[in-house]
């Protein structure tokens, strides 16, 4: 209420901004937008990197109208058990061999590493890939993630997840995942192998609709987006990998099922 005029009113709240009305509530113009950021009151943070203990959970005051930093201390690197590493490394000879009874050998030894050591998101990528290679795909889905979620850097773990996602058919989880890798990896060449593929597939769908099945012009516009992304993606690829950028479209055979 303003003192001066009892017929305007201020409302406020944070999501909405500040309103003014001048006629004692029955119209409402706003005229401060709403504040970006965090709600004030208690947030939980935590702070990651790949290869270190995290610094947190804590809990962390935001008060309303103020910025606030937040300062990250990641500086204690993780130490593994000698028990966890025997078991993954006894799990990457049965893995590197092939095959699905050493996948079985492997994956049992990676569930070994993984219960001595919740946090070795090694071996939880490794397992996401073993059973990727089995042919079992939720619980290769299970793994990834959880890789993922203990090391949310961990760009390996991102983009053999998006690889299993594109065999799949979930292609736009598997754009995600891709995006996040080479956000993290600008340089992650799989990563961009994988963009590239997904480009070259739609936009030579695009022409194939147009000419095979009398789709309308309109659809070459896309499809030839998609192509230029593809040679772009391409451009970050090795040369070793750039060759092969036709192969996945076309039903490369793949037993180990992206990144072995």
């Amino acid at each position: 209420l303003d003192p001066s005029d009892p017929s305007t009113l201020y409302a406020s709240a944070f999501a909405r901004g500040i309103w003014r009305s001048r006629d004692a509530g029955a119209t409402w113009a706003r005229i401060k937008p709403p504040t970006t950021g965090l709600v004030p009151g208690v947030h939980t943070i935590k702070g990651v990197k790949m290869g270190y203990e995290p610094d947190g959970p804590r809990e962390e005051m935001v008060y309303p109208g103020q910025e606030t930093t937040v300062s990250i201390k990641i500086l204690i690197a993780k130490r593994r058990s000698k028990a966890a590493v025997d078991a993954l490394d006894k799990g990457m000879e049965y893995y590197t061999k092939g095959f699905a009874d050493n996948y079985r050998k492997a994956a049992t030894y990676f569930e070994k590493a993984i219960e001595i050591d919740p946090s070795y998101s090694q071996a939880a990528l490794y397992l996401g890939r073993t059973y990727n290679a089995l042919f079992e795909e939720d619980k290769a889905e299970t793994y990834f993630r959880k890789a993922i979620e203990i090391d949310p850097d961990y760009t390996e773990a991102h983009a053999s997840f998006a690889g299993m996602l594109l065999d799949t058919g979930n292609v736009d989880e598997s754009i995600r995942q891709l995006n996040v890798a080479v956000q993290r990896d600008p340089n992650h060449a799989m990563a961009w192998y994988l963009l590239a593929a997904l480009a070259e597939i739609g936009g030579c769908f695009a022409y194939w609709a147009w000419l095979r099945h009398s789709k309308r012009i309109a659809w070459l516009l896309p499809g030839t987006l998609a192509l230029v992304l593809f040679a772009w993606a391409l451009a970050h690829v090795e040369g070793s990998l750039a060759g092969r950028g036709a192969l996945l479209a076309g039903g490369e055979p793949a037993p180990e099922r992206h990144l072995r």
